[in-house]
């Protein structure tokens, strides 16, 4: 089935301010809720910048409507 872009879960989700809200919200639990710090915040580095943006870029590739660029968690093959 092919949706149509308006139809996209990205786009039904709210795009990329509501997905990045939503990784924002994910690293946020993992460094102030106990249960989130062992073991899966000590598998990340201290600054998290980059794993959100990693995780951004995966979440839009994944849910379709994104806007192409590059990113260091996607290779190069030119």
């Amino acid at each position: 089935m092919i949706l149509e872009p308006e139809t996209s879960p990205y786009i039904l989700l709210g795009g990329e301010s509501a997905i990045r809200a939503l990784v924002n919200r994910f690293y946020d639990l993992m460094d102030s809720e106990a249960q989130w710090r062992s073991p899966l915040r000590e598998m990340h580095p201290a600054d998290l910048s980059e794993s959100k943006e990693k995780l951004l870029a995966l979440r839009q590739i994944e849910w379709v409507g994104f806007t192409m660029q590059r990113s260091s968690c996607v290779p190069n093959r030119s």
